[in-house]
């Protein structure tokens, strides 16, 4: 059988609808790409995590100070609108005094149901370790994403303690083995 150019293209009209209908498929069912990350110098420790599907929170822990602080950009005015503290990591971690700490952070994320009355928390858990104590501290975020619809709106708030779990060979843990937010 001689093959002529009508018949090689109806060959290809199959694959090609295919090829097609799958780009469809991606493009339709595409999602937003994220990262973390993590770095660190001798004095700060900076991490990011995700609040929700657009935002994310940048964490920086000042190792000489012990005091941690967040930041959140305003997607509409492009501006840094949150600023959120923990102002003793330190003392949350049960780190004796005079003891040189030794910080690493971590971000993950949770799935936080709504508190009481309705208060809501980011995505983001900002995980704070110390050697010498053995204690781990996790922290969680207040969100509300509506704030930066409304004109002028700032958030100046605290970091919600989750709890403080002991990990290491250190000292004893804050408030003993674990202790639980708000405890």
């Amino acid at each position: 059988m001689i093959r002529t150019e009508k018949s090689t293209m109806n060959s290809w009209r199959p694959a090609l609808a295919s090829v097609l209908a799958g780009a469809a498929v991606c493009a339709a069912t595409a999602s937003t790409a994220s990262a973390t990350g993590t770095d660190k110098t001798q004095n700060l420790i900076l991490a990011t995590g995700l609040l929700d599907g657009q935002n994310e929170i940048v964490v920086c822990l000042d190792v000489v100070s012990g005091t941690l602080k967040g930041f959140v950009i305003n997607t509409n005015t492009r501006q840094f609108f949150a600023t959120y503290t923990a102002p003793s990591v330190a003392g949350d971690l049960n780190v004796a005094k005079g003891r040189d700490p030794k910080y690493t952070l971590v971000t993950g994320m949770s799935g936080f149901k709504p508190g009481p009355g309705g208060a809501k928390l980011g995505q983001c858990v900002i995980y704070v370790a110390e050697e010498s104590s053995g204690n781990m501290v996790a922290y969680a975020v207040p969100w509300d994403a509506g704030a930066m619809s409304r004109a002028g709106a700032k958030i100046n708030a605290a970091f919600v303690k989750i709890g403080v779990v002991k990990v290491g060979a250190g000292g004893p843990a804050a408030g003993g083995a674990v202790e639980e937010g708000g405890k």
